[in-house]
């Protein structure tokens, strides 16, 4: 399989010719300025990109921006890579951190899930995932000096639902049916489709999101 070729490579050849119709001056123009100037590589393959009759440009670097490099932000539309860049600053977390986050988060995620299962009541489990949520999200941040990563919410999220699926193990322990699981392991998906359940990690997962999308 061939390499795709690099952005200064791009820059070297000859710029594509206009799609057909496009004979704007200024759409031109902004054409020649993408190519010469964007780091990027989505408008070098893609000409309706290239010629588009989009003149927004980054508003603390000045490059013209195209249709997908463009990203909103709260003070105006700025480059992906200046958004990454200014990323940086807030995500200091380390491997170990995700590790701690994970681990921290899945534990508490099964006892609250399993806690749930055990209630049976879903308007209960609905207001115990969210309050829970909110609990675990903070502790976590504090296991790891509220250091984050730029996949620590996903790493969050992947944890609690860990939890939730580890949930029916942790009642059949607890009710003394783990000998049922190992001779029928299909009773655990009974097990695992319970309402309360997932009425409790659903909420209990966008909560520890929220959290941990917070860049303080």
């Amino acid at each position: 399989m061939s390499e795709k070729p690099k952005t200064d490579d791009i820059k070297q050849a000859p710029l594509p010719p206009a799609p057909e119709g496009v004979t704007d001056p200024d759409r031109l123009e902004a054409a020649v300025e993408r190519w010469e100037h964007c780091p990027l590589r989505d408008c070098k393959h893609d000409m309706d990109l290239l010629y588009a009759d989009f003149y927004l440009r980054d508003i603390r670097t000045d490059r013209l921006l195209c249709k997908a490099c463009a990203v909103r932000t709260e003070v105006g539309y700025q480059a992906k890579e200046v958004v990454r860049e200014f990323d940086k600053r807030f995500f200091e977390g380390t491997n170990t951190d995700y590790i701690i986050t994970f681990a921290g988060i899945a534990a508490m995620s099964l006892f609250v899930n399993a806690l749930a299962m055990v209630v049976g009541f879903w308007f209960l489990s609905l207001i115990i995932g969210g309050a829970a949520g909110t609990f675990i999200g903070q502790q976590a941040r504090r296991l790891t000096g509220k250091r984050i990563g730029r996949y620590s919410a996903y790493v969050a999220v992947a944890a609690t639902i860990t939890g939730a699926l580890l949930a029916p193990v942790a009642q059949a322990i607890g009710g003394g049916y783990v000998g049922i699981f190992f001779a029928a392991p299909s009773i655990y998906f009974q097990f695992l489709f319970n309402l309360s359940l997932w009425l409790c990690a659903i909420p209990m997962a966008s909560s520890i999101y929220a959290i941990f999308m917070r860049r303080i």
